[in-house]
């Protein structure tokens, strides 16, 4: 069983705020939202909840610390005291049979409020108002806002509201004044040039035949603006060529960014002058005795 300190990064003598700074950075890191599909994060993400549930519980903290991972089978300080469990991207998990703790997290968009922790499990939950926001490729690699409408006693009123860098479709944000929380579902709409696979971007770009064969540098469009690319000889049609930090900006991440992955197309010209067919002639019957 791994050690919960380890797992969050902290000592025993961290305090409760260190504690929760070091769940926040790495929940933001591992969740699903960030890392579809990624059952390994999935996993990492479950272990980092169960770590947390019990080092920021100052009863079961101190029991962890004095027995280790059998702390589960010591007998409850306060005899009858019953926590639910859960976890904050909506799957039931368990720490302990015996004993484990509620968070009150709301989820992934409370990272990005920086609402951690509360007095009422789920307290906004009946209150909560979904708006789907569409943005494009480069509003999620920027940032952007947007001007949503709510209700507030009784009366409507606009307000802007800000979408970080690195959000993809499905990303949730949870925003709004205090008592009249909104969650932003993102979608971000398909883009002509660019694909997206989590924060990689792809490309394709036509190259001549001949300039794949011989070895060439072109010029690639990349979110940002255009950078030059060498081919190396003999490149082949739909090779892929990686150019590291060119792709969208990991949510939270400090600046770091994906990567550009380009595809490269041989173009066979429709006709060609006699004079390049000749030398394409006698390149197949040096091709032939060789």
């Amino acid at each position: 069983m791994a050690n919960y300190y380890d797992i969050l990064g902290v000592g025993k003598s961290s305090s409760e705020k260190e504690i929760k700074q070091a769940y926040r950075d790495l929940a933001r890191k591992y969740h699903p939202d960030v890392n579809p599909s990624d059952k390994q994060a999935e996993e990492k993400f479950k272990k980092i909840n169960e770590a947390y549930e019990v080092l920021s519980n100052p009863e079961s903290k101190k029991k962890y610390d004095m027995y280790g991972e059998n702390w589960q089978h010591v007998g409850n300080v306060n005899q009858g005291t019953h926590f639910d469990s859960w976890w904050p991207f909506g799957q039931s998990g368990q720490a302990g049979k015996s004993q484990s703790r509620s968070t009150d997290f709301g989820g992934f968009e409370d990272l990005f409020s920086g609402n951690i922790g509360g007095q009422t499990k789920n307290r906004y939950a009946p209150k909560l108002k979904p708006i789907k926001v569409g943005i494009s490729l480069k509003e999620a690699f920027l940032g952007t806002t947007r001007q949503i409408s709510i209700n507030v006693s009784g009366r409507t009123t606009k307000m802007e509201v800000t979408i970080p860098p690195g959000v993809d479709t499905n990303s949730r944000v949870k925003t709004g004044p205090e008592g009249k929380p909104v969650i932003l579902n993102i979608k971000v709409t398909q883009d002509n040039k660019f694909k997206r696979k989590k924060y990689d971007l792809y490309t394709e770009v036509d190259v001549d035949f001949d300039d794949l064969i011989l070895g060439c540098e072109i010029e690639v469009e990349t979110i940002t603006g255009r950078i030059a690319l060498v081919l190396p000889v003999n490149s082949q049609n739909k090779q892929k060529f990686k150019i590291y930090g060119q792709g969208m900006p990991i949510l939270f991440g400090d600046g770091e960014r994906g990567d550009l992955i380009v595809v490269v197309n041989a173009v066979i010209p429709d006709s060609m002058p006699e004079k390049q067919k000749q030398h394409i002639v006698n390149y197949s019957q040096l091709k032939s005795e060789n």
